[in-house]
């Protein structure tokens, strides 16, 4: 009997118990598969496993996206945390060198096609697509105007695509590399996006059945939707009302990177990053909880959490997620972050054409406070079409 043959049998005759507790020990479903290809008889002991709750993978993006044979199945690296090493997982041929906009639950890709036009939600392992507008309508204008996509986050999945709608953050030029930052809104199906707001946004977010848009000044405009699902597509109004916040003070020698938008045990958080005066990279986090002054009142303010208090944060905009450290087996506490300076560069995105580079060295973990940030992918190349993003399983 051959060697290899041996080696399966012997394997393949483990009790299905011990089996089970093995692969249980294995926090990442891509790991589990492997283990499953391996013999028959551990497909079948695996096979009633309840799948885990997964974090969210970085997508390394490559530094060219030069053309392939169609014959050639495109890959992509998708760093895991919870194997805390990239997989290498076939991605959809027709995405090649799109870029990524931002992730949403269930392996679905916001992207543009062509760089800055071309947008739509893609899901990875189906090839499902949903077009997004590329134009806005802006009244007394009877013609839509191109805008550039930046952010964006949805009110449910694509797949209920009646209820879906996106919210996006984007520039709008009036000439070249002269852009005014805007939110608007559309659902899935719609031909142009509309009622649009026009301030310095930094992120938005879905929460408790309406949109939070954040501006610069740590302000934040609520949208709420009101639409009929029968009605056409382009049928859409937005609610919109201001909630007033106190400024913050963020410590001396810091200068803030950006700002983003979480839910964390039925909260909402601003998430601030910050640099030091020596570096332009990521040195440290700040959270904060929004808190009404008066009830049902318009003026709030943000309050300082003192500690991360056993979350994990993984912050993009659009899309950040937070997570209990608790539930998962010898993971930390920490805000982890990528390289999203492109996102502050709309006119490279739109005008660059050839001469675009997409960053992707300050990427990493910064653990709480008084701690340093531990930093991954710090050697990475600029890549010529996207900047790296959370995939979410």
């Amino acid at each position: 009997m051959a060697r290899s043959q041996l080696e399966e049998r012997d394997w393949s005759e483990l009790p299905a118990d011990l089996v089970r507790n093995c692969a249980g020990r294995l926090q990442c479903d891509q790991d589990r598969m492997t283990m499953q290809l391996q013999c028959r008889a551990w497909r079948q002991a695996m096979r009633l496993l309840p799948r885990s709750r997964q974090l969210p993978w970085m997508l390394v993006p490559n530094r060219l996206s030069g053309l392939l044979p169609a014959s050639v199945i495109r890959t992509a690296h998708f760093f895991c945390f919870l194997s805390a090493r990239a997989h290498r997982m076939p991605i959809p041929p027709f995405v090649f060198g799109a870029r990524f906009i931002g992730g949403v639950e269930g392996g679905w890709v916001l992207m543009a096609f062509g760089h800055n036009s071309g947008y739509s939600l893609v899901h990875f392992r189906s090839g499902s697509m949903f077009p997004i507008p590329g134009s806005l309508a802006l009244p007394p204008a009877t013609t839509a105007e191109r805008v550039v996509l930046r952010a964006a986050a949805l009110s449910c999945s694509p797949s209920e695509s009646s209820s879906c709608v996106v919210g996006c953050i984007v520039s709008l030029f009036e000439r070249d590399f002269v852009s005014r930052t805007l939110i608007c809104f559309s659902r899935l199906g719609a031909t142009v996006h509309s009622s649009a707001l026009e301030m310095q946004f930094e992120d938005v977010i879905y929460f408790a059945g309406s949109f939070y848009c954040l501006t610069k000044l740590q302000d934040m405009v609520l949208c709420k939707l009101e639409f009929d699902k029968s009605s056409p597509a382009d049928s859409l109004c937005i609610r919109k009302s201001y909630l007033d916040f106190e400024s913050q003070s963020h410590g001396v020698g810091l200068f803030v990177k950006g700002r983003y938008l979480v839910e964390s045990r039925d909260e909402l958080l601003m998430v601030v990053r910050y640099r030091d005066i020596n570096s332009s990279d990521t040195s440290s986090f700040a959270l904060f909880r929004a808190v009404p002054q008066i009830p049902n009142g318009t003026g709030c303010t943000w309050e300082r959490l003192p500690s991360l208090g056993g979350r994990m944060v993984f912050v993009a905009r659009g899309c950040s997620r937070c997570f209990e450290a608790i539930e998962y087996l010898g993971r930390h506490e920490g805000v982890y972050y990528l390289d999203d300076e492109t996102f502050s560069q709309p006119a490279m995105v739109a005008f660059a054409e050839d001469g675009r580079k997409y960053q992707c060295h300050d990427n990493g973990c910064w653990p709480g406070h008084g701690e340093q940030v531990k930093k991954w992918y710090d050697w990475h190349v600029p890549s010529s079409y996207t900047p790296p993003m959370w995939f979410l399983n």
